[in-house]
């Protein structure tokens, strides 16, 4: 897929436009043929009969120059409105199907100029060249042609003042692409600097950086600023010139064409007409000008979406039987390494081999970066092995660098940041299951220990959510993940430390209830007492498995979990 991929649907209406705008450029093209007429022979000669006959074809041309324009300007302003909506629609769409490597090649403030600023430049372009991508040079070799049987002289004319305006136009063409390229690049820096400073406001504030932020955040604005004057210094040098040619030129047809100069000797109404169709060529030299930048802007915005278009999404494979997840079908990794990239310095994952049997829980402990969190997105699906594969049952879920199964729908996966999103409670908990009761969901804020400070606000369903649910405390935004993912049907839960900020007793609470809610579990945290009574637990070190066994045994043969355990229990100073 590329950008204009979208626009195929729409070919029949791209190609009438145009169309329907080469019959205004025609009725605009006769009325100064047909003037030359009415000044020379009806109102020159007194003859009412030539004026009323030339002057009802004006007319008649006029109309039907209105009805073709309306026609054209509307189909282009839809073409370019529903074309938009499918390109930014098939932005978000490869978004949320490319994978989280894929992801991390374009950054948050890069996607998020693409589906704005670079689909509103397709946008823009697209509308710009149905309406004048015929127009303009329809009516600059009309206009030639014409007055070139009005008077040759006038012709010749004509053609320098056109040719020069034609060459500044070809050097800012030449010019215009690497300035595009870095005004959205410039844009994306700033996007990038205040979505930090947006998100990151009460960490500033908190340290006391507020005027090395603003210097940031106007050395950004000042990059953007510098790039874009550079573009419209280079695109203002177009309309004075073509202004400048094209007045010449009228100045020397006016000139010559009086019958003192001895050289054309032209009637009132040629030198009207003529002046007319420089006019007209003056007009059209400028919306070429307009159509130049436009297209000139949309070409880089092609070059940076279809870069992103060209990530390759990965296909989903097909289910040798139907699959089932009960006892017997165990989850296993053989032999799974994961590196995020050479740049990253090596494997985040090495070598894990590991099963999990149906209704068995699986505890993961280590130290920061040890490759817990990072084996459980390989597990959920959001990253492919680099080496090795992970198999549910017999069918593999994923094998070297592939994903071949979609298995979300056996997944639910609570990460360690939380996301809540603009709404309600009760908008943020059918993210799981859209067709929950009330009384589902509420029993879901219950088990997860979310209902009483909900019942604090009102109606615990209709408790308002600001954006990234700023309106609640850690604690309050884990324990509203947790209700959400109770909702969920999935039979496996993955927890990447989602209980860190709640207190033991909270925790106690809702650790007696995973057992029941989900009888499959990979549970990763930092505090012991969550995972002490799982089937197994693996303990990481520099992505590696070095460990692994119930927590008694790990207690007597791993020191690095008995003196973890010690601190935690505070026998150790």
């Amino acid at each position: 897929m590329t950008a204009l991929t979208p626009l195929k649907k729409y070919r029949a209406k791209v190609i009438f436009a145009p169309f329907m705008k080469l019959v205004e450029c025609v009725a605009e093209l006769a009325t100064p043929f047909l003037v030359r007429y009415v000044i020379d022979d009806g109102i020159a000669e007194r003859r009412m009969d030539v004026i009323l006959l030339f002057g009802g074809i004006i007319l008649a041309l006029a109309l039907v120059g209105f009805g073709s324009t309306m026609v054209a300007q509307y189909l282009a302003s839809r073409v370019a409105a529903d074309y938009g909506h499918d390109l930014r629609s098939a932005l978000f769409e490869r978004t949320l199907a490319l994978g989280e490597r894929d992801l991390d090649t374009f950054s948050k403030a890069k996607i998020s100029t693409l589906i704005g600023n670079d689909a509103f430049a397709m946008q823009n372009g697209v509308m710009m060249f149905i309406r004048l991508i015929f127009r303009p040079p329809f009516l600059i070799f009309g206009s030639l042609i014409l007055s070139f049987v009005v008077s040759p002289w006038a012709g010749l004319i004509f053609t320098g003042a056109t040719l020069l305006s034609a060459a500044i136009m070809g050097i800012v063409m030449a010019l215009s692409p690497r300035r595009y390229r870095d005004i959205q690049s410039s844009l994306d820096r700033l996007s990038t600097v205040s979505g930090d400073d947006i998100r990151g406001r009460r960490q500033i504030k908190a340290f006391n950086n507020q005027e090395k932020e603003k210097k940031r955040y106007y050395e950004a604005t000042k990059g953007y600023e510098r790039n874009s004057m550079r573009m419209g210094t280079l695109n203002s040098i177009i309309n004075p010139f073509t202004f400048l040619f094209i007045d010449l030129g009228i100045v020397l047809v006016v000139c010559l064409g009086v019958p003192e100069s001895g050289i054309a000797g032209l009637s009132q109404g040629s030198i009207a007409s003529l002046i007319s169709y420089l006019v007209s060529s003056l007009a059209a030299l400028t919306m070429w000008s307009r159509l130049i930048t436009s297209l000139n802007k949309a070409r880089e915005s092609r070059r940076r979406l279809d870069a992103y278009f060209a990530i390759p999404i990965p296909e989903k494979g097909e289910l040798v039987s139907p699959l089932v997840f009960n006892e017997g079908t165990p989850i296993a990794f053989e032999d799974v390494s994961y590196a995020y990239g050479a740049k990253d310095g090596g494997r985040a994952v090495s070598h894990l081999s590991f099963e999990l049997p149906y209704g068995k829980g699986i505890g993961l402990v280590g130290g920061t970066g040890s490759g817990k969190s990072t084996c459980l997105k390989l597990l959920s699906g959001l990253f492919a092995p680099s080496e090795g594969r992970i198999l549910l049952g017999d069918q593999v879920i994923s094998e070297n660098g592939q994903k071949k199964l979609d298995l979300r729908s056996f997944f639910t996966y609570v990460p360690q940041k939380i996301t809540l999103f603009r709404g309600t409670v009760r908008d943020n908990l059918r993210l799981a299951k859209p067709e929950a009761s009330d009384e589902e969901m509420l029993l879901a804020l219950e088990k997860a220990q979310a209902l009483a400070f909900l019942q604090e606000k009102g109606n615990p369903l209709e408790v308002a959510i600001k954006e990234g649910g700023s309106n609640f405390s850690g604690g309050q935004k884990q324990r509203l993940a947790l209700a959400r993912a109770f909702l969920s049907p999935a039979p496996i839960l993955l927890l990447d430390d989602s209980l860190s900020a709640l207190d033991y007793l909270t925790e106690k609470k809702i650790r007696d209830e995973l057992p029941t809610l989900f009888p499959t579990r990979f549970l990763i945290s930092s505090r012991l007492s969550l995972v002490e009574g799982m089937d197994e637990i693996l303990f990481f070190e520099h992505g590696e498995i070095v460990a692994r066994g119930t927590h008694e045994q790990l207690l007597a043969t791993c020191p690095s979990y008995k003196e973890l355990a010690d601190i935690q229990k505070g026998e150790v100073a």
